[in-house]
Formats: C-alpha cells, structure tokens, sequence
C-alpha cells in the first residue's frame, strides 16, 4: 500500500476516533483505536493499514469490564511505537491536544470523509421534517477556530456546506461545536459516503432510500 494511501487512511481517523499516544521512556508514538463489537471488519481493516507500517494487537473487552463502550463488548486496536506515527504526532497534536493538520488533510475526498462519517458523525432520525435527515460530525474535541477550518476544506474537497453550530459546553466552561449538513446538502453528503461505507455502518445511511436524485441541487 501507498505510504501517502496509509497517510490518508490514518488521518481520516485521526479526524474521529483514532488518536496517537506513547508510554513512559518511548521516543516513538502508536496509533490506537476502539471500536464496539459490530464493527469488527472495520477494524480489521484498519489492521490492515497498520500491518503495512508495523505489526499491532487487537484485545477484545466484553461489556462487563471496563464498562465496555455504551456498555457495549468493543475490540481496542493497538499498534506498536514507530516514527511514521511520531511523525504524525508533531503534526496533529499541539502541548498532548489534538488539532487538525492541514498538511495531511490536502488529500481530503469523500473517502476521507467517509471514514471521519463512520467513526464520529451520525444522521438525525427526528419526527419533525425540519430536522429528520440532517448530517452532524462530532467535532467534540476541536476549538471553533479549528471547526471552522475543518467547515472550509470539506467545502473546497467535496463541495459540502456545512454549517458549524454550538453544542453544550465543556467541563472547562469551553464551547463544544459540531458541524451540521441539512437539505439537499445532508443529501449530497449521504450519497458522497455512501460507495465507502462499511455494510456495519449502513445504519448511518438509513434515510437514503428515500432520496430523490432530483431533490440535489
């Protein structure tokens, strides 16, 4: 596989769940990632990527220890400490925090995208018309400053408005934002993902069926 391919691959999840750690006298950072049960070929796929740059483990946790994910059984993939995630750290995390990094995020499509749906966003199942259908990515981690970028480069990717909206607050009294696709623009974003969606996560795709491809503009 491409080493720009695994760049791309790992950023999209840098973007959701993934995130990049070390441990005490380690020079070199990992990848790590957690996942609930039904995902499991997700994860396997993100082995795959990971065996191309340096071997990593899977641990499976039922429901019952550590609470599980949503007291949910999850799988925790780990890989080992390598420069290319060490790499990565310098670009994606600023004093332990995780930002964004322009410079990995020029290969941004729909894929990308995809992946970023799969891990951290979801659509909205509302009984008011308004709302039902609309896309959200939990950008729960990022600043405003940060959301807004992210706002900037799916438009110029993939040609998806998305607006950026307020939800709730941190512990540190901080705004939390979350990126929101509504309209015909939640509709683009559905059938952007959709040749990229994993069969476990085609939940997320749920109102597609009843899209009209004359309802996109």
């Amino acid at each position: 596989m491409d080493k720009r391919l695994i760049t791309k691959y790992i950023s999209a999840s840098l973007l959701g769940d993934g995130c990049l750690r070390t441990w005490n006298r380690c020079q070199n950072y990992a990848y790590s990632f957690k996942q609930v049960d039904r995902h499991e070929s997700y994860v396997k796929f993100l082995e795959s990527v990971i065996h191309e740059i340096t071997g990593c483990s899977i641990r499976h946790y039922g429901p019952s220890e550590k609470d599980g994910i949503n007291r949910q059984g999850y799988f925790c993939l780990e890989s080992k400490v390598h420069p290319f995630f060490t790499t990565l750290y310098s670009r994606w995390y600023v004093d332990g925090r995780k930002t964004i990094s322009l410079h990995d995020l020029k290969q941004f499509d729909f894929e990308m995208l995809a992946m970023w749906y799969m891990e951290d966003g979801y659509i909205l199942n509302s009984q008011n018309k308004y709302h039902n259908g609309n896309v959200f990515l939990c950008t729960d981690c990022f600043s405003e400053a940060e959301v807004k970028i992210l706002q900037t480069i799916i438009y110029k990717s993939v040609d998806i408005a998305m607006d950026v909206i307020q939800r709730g607050y941190r512990k540190d009294g901080s705004r939390i934002y979350r990126l929101k696709a509504k309209n015909n623009q939640a509709i683009k974003f559905i059938k952007g993902v959709e040749p990229f969606i994993f069969d476990s996560y085609k939940y997320k795709l749920r109102t597609i069926d009843s899209f009209k491809d004359d309802d996109i503009v």
